[in-house]
């Protein structure tokens, strides 16, 4: 009985609640992928995605995102991390070439922040044509099963769990070539930032302002035959597999987003959060400029180590 299983690569397109974080960062195997290469650039400011950020969001952006790890630089690292890996793995004679490349993934997000979906829906012809999944949602990606020689210099230990000091007579590296892989790319941190969108999204939900909001909005839903105190009603509860997709849902949807519009309730709900965000950042600016540095000089490792 061995312990360990084969790596599975998940999807980098996970369906996610509206804050909780997208599954493209902040993965426990960055190097389960194989790289390609060139990775764009990273920008020192990021606007959003016209083509991702459609609808009533279109030109809008939180005050937060400004210090979120973006998709491009989020995949300049996972990228950076594969490459060393696979540098490392030459070094026992080994290669290391998962079927899934870091780019290949399709942001449905600029960031974690989410905000094509932060509040539910906001662009009627995505709603139209997809309802509530998501679109171009990726499906599960191919298996793949390393042999055990990869297994043991990936993670410097073998399948009893036995820590390895080497292999072939060459040293092994304290937590095996991903360890060593993920020292030299760095990491980019924005839990600050994440810390203060989470609190601003909760406590915007509880604004008066958006209380009200919700009201009216839900007023609007019952002259179109739903009863919904708020848009995140819609979601919960069991559903079945075709659920987000069927003709039905797709009318729920749209009444959605236009009841949004006729209301106003984005405008209010998103002003509201801006304001309480803004409030967090200055309170922990110096820490977010910090992180943000860091986050730059990583990525710029990053494109470095991919040339």
């Amino acid at each position: 009985m061995t312990g360990r299983t084969p790596v599975k690569i998940t999807s980098s397109a996970l369906l996610v609640a509206a804050v909780a974080g997208l599954a493209w960062y902040g993965s426990e195997h960055l190097a389960d992928q194989a790289p390609h290469t060139p990775v764009a650039a990273a920008a020192d400011a990021v606007a959003p995605d016209p083509t991702i950020r459609q609808g009533l969001l279109r030109s809008r952006e939180l005050p937060v995102e400004q210090y979120l790890v973006s998709f491009k630089d989020a995949t300049a690292e996972r990228a950076a991390v594969l490459r060393n890996v696979q540098a490392c793995m030459a070094r026992y004679g080994l290669t290391y070439d998962p079927p899934v490349r870091p780019e290949s993934y399709t942001a449905i997000s600029d960031n974690t922040a989410n905000l094509e979906r932060r509040y539910g829906l906001s662009d009627r012809a995505t709603a139209e044509k997809w309802g509530y999944a998501w679109p171009s949602a990726q499906g599960e990606p191919p298996r793949w099963d390393p042999t055990s020689a990869q297994m043991d210099a990936l993670y410097g230990k073998n399948g009893d769990g036995e820590v390895l000091g080497s292999i072939g007579g060459v040293p092994v590296p304290k937590g095996g070539c991903n360890a060593e892989a993920r020292e030299k790319a760095g990491a980019q941190d924005d839990s600050a930032a994440r810390e203060i969108g989470s609190d601003s999204f909760t406590r915007a939900m509880k604004d008066p302002a958006v209380q009200q909001g919700f009201d009216a909005w839900s007023a609007c839903m019952k002259t179109k035959g739903y009863a919904y105190k708020n848009p995140f009603e819609i979601t919960q509860g069991p559903k079945a597999d075709d659920w987000a997709t069927s003709p039905e849902t797709k009318k729920i949807a749209v009444a959605e987003v236009d009841c949004k519009q006729s209301t106003g309730l984005l405008d209010v709900w998103f002003a509201t959060e801006a304001k309480l965000q803004e409030k967090g950042i200055a309170a922990k600016k110096t820490r977010l400029d910090a992180a943000r540095q860091h986050n730059r000089s990583v990525v710029r490792r990053s494109l470095a180590a991919l040339k």
